[in-house]
């Protein structure tokens, strides 16, 4: 899947520098604010050598960053339903559809929630040299109810 097919289902790209995981200087001067899921516009930053980013929120997505290094408990990871997966450096993302709403920062060690921000796309290459992969294909599924207290800030 390419940056232009993120940008078909909807999803708001952007153009990262090469092998990094921070906006493009020349290209994305607002960093993820500047996220389209206009195809010819995303079709033109692609001519480029950039990695792309997905931002989250207003893609409709949260994704759960799953961080191996830190130690994430097996048991948590497993409660999470298979979904769109990205392979990543040391772990994998776990893409979901979700409103808006409030969340937190982390679920706990080794497990981090992107959605006021953004997450490095499949295709790109990380700054190690290992590139972002899709793993499972399927659509994003909704966040599940039953998961949300692990999700959601108390106000």
């Amino acid at each position: 899947m390419s940056a232009v097919e993120f940008a078909a289902r909807g999803w708001k790209v952007f153009p990262l520098a090469p092998r990094t995981k921070v906006p493009h200087p020349r290209l994305s001067r607002n960093g993820y604010k500047c996220a389209t899921s206009n195809v010819e516009q995303v079709r033109k930053w692609c001519d480029e050598d950039v990695n792309v980013g997905i931002a989250c929120a207003p893609s409709g997505l949260i994704v759960i960053d799953v961080d191996e290094r830190n130690s994430p408990d097996p048991r948590l990871v497993a409660d999470f339903p298979a979904t769109f997966t990205v392979g990543t450096a040391d772990g994998h993302h776990l893409y979901y559809q979700i409103g808006d709403g409030t969340y937190r920062g982390k679920v706990g060690d080794g497990i981090d929630i992107k959605f006021n921000g953004y997450v490095v796309a499949p295709g790109s290459t990380h700054p190690d040299g290992p590139v972002y992969r899709i793993t499972d294909d399927r659509d994003p599924v909704p966040f599940p109810e039953h998961l949300r207290h692990l999700i959601e800030r108390q106000s």
